[in-house]
């Protein structure tokens, strides 16, 4: 069960909270920079495994010089996982909580270590806060992570820092992001301290809930979760496996000259590929521009249509006014209110606005990178004989969540100081239409802002996907060119040795693939 979310949302202390001791390190910085297991154990020890295939046992004391940021940082050291043997009941069954990288912090390989974790994830505890609430790459992360299973566990962590009123408006707005996401409901969302759980106050808030959430997985739903990660786990390896024992026999049955030939147009191919990422940026480009003046008229039809609503009682109030004193603060106040209120009542149709156009617009964006993609494998050539690696997940990459929140409404500055002192010295029926004229503006500007602010998100969400778009292309592409290269030079390093080492070599690839077949039966 892994345990993910943003960094600082206190995910560490959350399963230091739940196994009852400081297993896993804690503090101020981006702490975990590698993934983190804990099991269950007769006493608190640990081990780390490095990715050359090596193993230490180390002191618990030691944790934190592999797993830190400060002591590891952007995982130098190459460590695989730190396992952390915990003698606690809720591992006693055989559950395992992995710790897992924050998202979004300012070290990239920290977000790239925990969704290369996804594929392994059996169950997950979604550790959300309510200030800040879901981030997009939480969001995104979520999405990838209910592909895999449909037991996710959602969490506020940190409630003790937010009013109770909040904290229920985050909780309803992280529940109506993530299951318009998912496209299903979610089991209840806690509202939990960690802090408070490891001060000794085990009846706070929702951890009793919780608790008893995931002990329900770890005994009633036990033998479901096992039986499924072990059906997922043999399905990809026999994928993965079928797939690249048929490209080794390929290369093994036709010609040298074939295969050398085949490399050198794939290398070609690629060359030029990489170099028309360049074309496909201004494409992008061009959506991003189209969606942002499409939103820009959102923006002003939702002013044409608020400002007059706004505008007409605060006028009446105006008129009848019998004095000065007073009057245009009352008016300004009385406009910040009802835009407020106007703009509370706006802000899901402009956010759905919104989002219907990004969804639109990443809709072009994948047809824009799936046919770019398709470039590679459109070649008359045998199309699997390049071992061509799965493509990126260009419909996911762009799924960035929607980052439009209310509470971010900004306020202007009601007017001068010299507006205030004229309004003192010139007759009241010209001051009566200053102030008019001025609230007008004052609310025009308002409703303009506030959807200038959405708008703003909305083309930084463009961007993001288009730095997403180019990182997924170009990885793709130098992953199909490593694992090309290899397998030539395998291939020529058998066809080099001779006859018999060929047909022995073939023997054991069909041995193998035999093995693959039963297996699925």
């Amino acid at each position: 069960m892994a345990c993910v979310g943003q960094f600082k949302r206190g995910k560490s202390t959350l399963i230091n909270a739940l196994v009852g001791t400081s297993a896993v390190p804690t503090g101020i910085l981006p702490v975990t920079s590698a993934v983190t297991v804990i099991r269950h154990g007769r006493c608190l020890s640990a081990a780390v495994r490095l990715k050359n295939g090596e193993t230490h046992e180390i002191g618990p004391e030691r944790i934190g010089d592999y797993v830190s940021e400060e002591c590891n940082p952007e995982n130098m050291k190459d460590v695989d996982a730190v396992e952390i043997m915990v003698n606690h009941p809720i591992l006693s069954q055989g559950l395992c909580l992995v710790d897992t990288p924050g998202l979004g912090s300012v070290f990239l390989g920290n977000t790239a270590v925990t969704k290369d974790f996804v594929p392994h994830i059996d169950a997950a505890i979604i550790v959300l806060g309510a200030d800040p609430p879901i981030s997009g790459d939480e969001a995104e992360l979520v999405a990838e992570i209910a592909k895999q299973t449909a037991e996710l566990i959602v969490v506020l962590n940190k409630a003790d820092r937010v009013a109770g009123t909040d904290l229920d408006t985050a909780k309803k707005f992280t529940r109506d992001v993530l299951e318009r996401r998912l496209g299903r409901t979610l089991s209840p969302i806690y509202s939990v301290s960690a802090t408070e759980r490891i001060a000794g106050r085990a009846d706070s808030r929702d951890w009793p809930q919780f608790e008893r959430h995931l002990m329900g997985l770890t005994v009633g739903s036990r033998s479901a979760l096992i039986a499924a990660a072990l059906k997922r786990g043999i399905e990809r390896l026999d994928r993965r496996l079928t797939k690249e024992i048929d490209l080794q026999i390929l290369a093994l049955t036709e010609p040298l000259s074939a295969t050398e030939a085949k490399l050198a147009l794939l290398n070609k191919q690629i060359t030029a590929l990489e170099r028309s990422l360049g074309d496909l940026s201004y494409l992008v480009q061009a959506e991003q521009d189209e969606l942002s003046r499409a939103f820009a008229n959102s923006v002003l039809q939702m002013v044409d249509r608020l400002l007059p609503q706004a505008s007409a009682p605060i006028q009446d109030s105006i008129r009848r006014a019998i004095t000065r004193f007073g009057l245009r603060k009352s008016a300004i106040h009385q406009a910040q209110k009802l835009s407020e209120q106007l703009m509370e009542a706006e802000f899901p149709v402009l956010l759905n606005a919104a989002e219907e156009l990004y969804r639109k617009g990443m809709e072009r964006f994948t047809q824009l990178a799936q046919s770019f993609v398709e470039k590679i494998s459109s070649v008359d050539i045998a199309p699997g004989a390049f071992g061509i690696d799965d493509s990126p997940a260009l419909d996911r990459s762009f799924q960035v969540a929607s980052r439009f929140y209310y509470h971010e409404q900004q306020t202007l500055a009601p007017t001068s100081a010299w507006g205030q002192v004229t309004d003192l010295i010139l007759p009241f029926r010209i001051v009566k239409d200053r102030i008019e004229r001025d609230v007008e503006k004052f609310l025009n500007e308002l409703f303009e802002t506030n959807g200038t602010l959405i708008r703003n998100d909305l083309d930084a969400m463009v961007m993001e996907s288009r730095r997403r778009l180019e990182s997924e292309l170009r990885e793709f592409l130098q992953r199909t060119r490593i694992s090309a290269e290899q397998r030539f030079s395998r291939t020529r390093a058998t066809l080099a040795a001779g006859e018999d080492a060929v047909r022995g070599e073939l023997a054991r690839l069909n041995g193998v693939r035999a093995q693959v077949e039963a297996s699925q039966h």
